[in-house]
């Protein structure tokens, strides 16, 4: 499981342009290697302000929270998102945002990434 980078800009004219982030494992398919598609991470539009930044990095742990994975493959796929390109917001960002009350469990989550600490764990879900 990896991250795939699409970069994407808009054929209007407008100098607008973004890039979405999903995540994706290899597979074979007849023989040839294909990309499947696992979860999508959100879209970063260029250029963006700290308000956008802090939006996409929520929503992104929030959906890998939504999808059920533990917090070392969050941090795996943090750490593949910084590799990628998408900057990490800094402690200031975060304290300035802490006003933000949706997406708590992300925000907690992301200023565990941005300090390098452990986040708290969580325990994943099972279906019943």
């Amino acid at each position: 499981m990896f991250i795939r980078l699409r970069h994407r800009r808009n054929l209007k004219g407008v100098a607008t342009a973004s890039a979405s982030y999903d995540v994706v494992e290899t597979v074979r398919v007849d023989g040839k290697p294909r990309h499947r598609f696992l979860l999508g991470l959100g879209s970063l539009k260029q250029p963006h302000d700290e308000h956008d930044l802090m939006r996409f990095w929520l929503h992104a742990i929030a959906r890998m929270n939504r999808s059920n994975l533990d917090n070392k493959q969050c941090r795996n796929l943090m750490h593949g998102l910084v590799r990628k390109g998408v900057p990490t917001p800094t402690a200031k960002q975060c304290e300035e945002c802490s006003s933000w009350l949706w997406r708590r469990d992300a925000f907690v989550h992301l200023q565990a990434f941005v300090a390098g600490t452990k986040p708290p764990y969580r325990r994943r879900q099972t279906e019943e």
